[in-house]
């Protein structure tokens, strides 16, 4: 009997503990409000560049692998594919930009977006195509005017990838069929 006490005691006495410990609402330096308690913790950003133009973007409840609507990139192996996603990564990373969805899914089941950054001052696929990081694809935008200027003045200055004679028109448009 006297033994049962001593447990019940003891038991007891770290319950106490745990209470003591656990009932404030800072945990490791985070402080959690009582009305915040139950909100996710998660951000809404971009949280990884998979290849230029391409990004994971955690939402609330879900990952989402998106693609940059209007622009196209080299791809790996290809001048200027380095330049382009480390561009990508620079513009993107750790960002939580305005996105419109211009298409739910394409051929490769991304869903196609225009990327705002600067609360809504700088559009990533037309500073891309300005730069000379990738190019435009006008069938894709039905030839976006602003799309359309930004790669003419590219060419014009030899920026980027219009600096070297590589073709680039082999690669297929991310929205076309594939060929067998």
């Amino acid at each position: 009997y006297k033994f049962i006490l001593q447990i019940l005691k003891f038991g007891f006495f770290f319950f106490s503990i745990f209470l003591t410990c656990f009932s404030k609402s800072e945990v490791s330096g985070i402080s959690i409000s009582q009305n915040d308690g139950n909100k996710t913790l998660l951000k809404e950003e971009i949280i990884r560049v998979v290849q230029p133009g391409v990004f994971d973007y955690q939402s609330k409840d879900f990952i989402i692998r998106m693609r940059a609507w209007g622009v196209n990139f080299p791809q790996r192996n290809q001048p200027g594919y380095n330049e382009a996603i480390a561009f990508t990564e620079k513009m993107l990373l750790s960002t939580s930009p305005k996105i419109k969805i211009k298409q739910e899914f394409d051929i490769r089941n991304l869903k196609v977006v225009e990327i705002l950054l600067v609360n809504g001052s700088l559009n990533f696929s037309r500073d891309a195509i300005s730069k000379g990081i990738g190019w435009h694809l006008d069938k894709e935008t039905n030839r976006y005017g602003p799309f359309v200027i930004s790669q003419l003045k590219a060419k014009r200055l030899n920026l980027g990838i219009w600096a070297n004679n590589f073709n680039y028109q082999q690669i297929q448009s991310p929205s076309s069929l594939p060929t067998p």
